[in-house]
């Protein structure tokens, strides 16, 4: 009889972070400064934050693989939403907890911390968290070893066999550099736009300039994050491996029709490039 060990087959998703509800408004033109529009139609509710949107995402792709939530929504009419709406597209929510206080939905991301996370047992392959710089608790750094609770977070992943994927927020934060840079070594993929990336050097980086986007990636590389480093623009996408290939990507132009507006776009690109 063979007692070696069988490895685990692995596959499926944690997605991790903001998980909250956006509301919908058309109006029937961009308004002026000062200036009021017309609502079109009546207010639609949809999923909203990083890791609920990929989740979403990838179910409207009819992923194979099992997708599931960790996280925190409040005890109100937005987060029985979120529920409903999981059952509905079959994401798991075992680990998603409705929080005991009167915090809303709405804010319930700031309160994300380390406690709320249990890989052991897990078959799953990859885990997604993000927005890192605006999780407050995450965020926050340990006095005993200047550390973010999110790269604890993430080490924990790592060392129960999963793959890690990071993004960032676009919103400035006094603390934005320190905070990605104690996630890197941490970090299997990160996927980011280019604002973000010069945030985390304290740079101003355009879409435009290809040669410090490749700079950026490899500088990020260094710092330690472990398998690739994709960094999207409107012009296209690079992707840089551990190993300082490059790949390129230029964007598709399409017809005007086929855009239905820039909103979650960060999220549908993470969300393609885990498929």
């Amino acid at each position: 009889m063979d007692n070696s060990k069988i490895e685990k087959i692995r596959n499926g998703l944690i997605a991790s972070g903001s998980i909250l509800v956006d509301y919908i408004v058309l109006i029937d033109d961009w308004p002026m400064e000062n200036c009021t529009a017309f609502i079109q139609d009546k207010v639609q509710m949809t999923n909203g934050g990083a890791p609920y949107n990929t989740a979403k995402n990838l179910r409207t792709m009819k992923v194979d693989f099992p997708l599931l939530l960790i996280g925190l929504i409040g005890n109100d009419f937005n987060g029985k939403w979120i529920i409903d709406d999981c059952i509905k597209s079959n994401i798991d929510i075992n680990q998603l907890e409705i929080i005991k206080d009167f915090t809303p939905t709405s804010c319930t991301n700031g309160l994300l911390d380390e406690k709320h996370f249990n890989f052991p047992g897990t078959n799953v392959k990859l885990f997604y968290l993000g927005p890192l710089t605006q999780l407050n608790r995450l965020d926050t750094f340990n006095n005993n070893d200047k550390r973010t609770n999110a790269s604890k977070v993430l080490e924990n992943a790592i060392l129960h066999s999963l793959e890690t994927i990071v993004d960032f927020s676009s919103g400035k934060n006094t603390n934005y550099s320190h905070i990605a840079k104690s996630s890197l070594p941490f970090i299997d993929h990160l996927i980011i736009n280019e604002t973000e990336a010069g945030l985390i050097f304290n740079k101003n980086i355009t879409s435009d300039d290809l040669y410090e986007i490749k700079q950026i990636a490899n500088d990020l590389i260094d710092l330690g994050v472990r398998k690739t480093v994709t960094i999207h623009f409107t012009e296209g996408a690079i992707l840089m491996t551990n190993d300082k290939n490059v790949f390129l990507q230029g964007s598709i132009i399409l017809l005007e029709e086929f855009i239905k507006g820039s909103v979650e776009d960060g999220d549908t690109f993470v969300s393609g490039l885990i498929y």
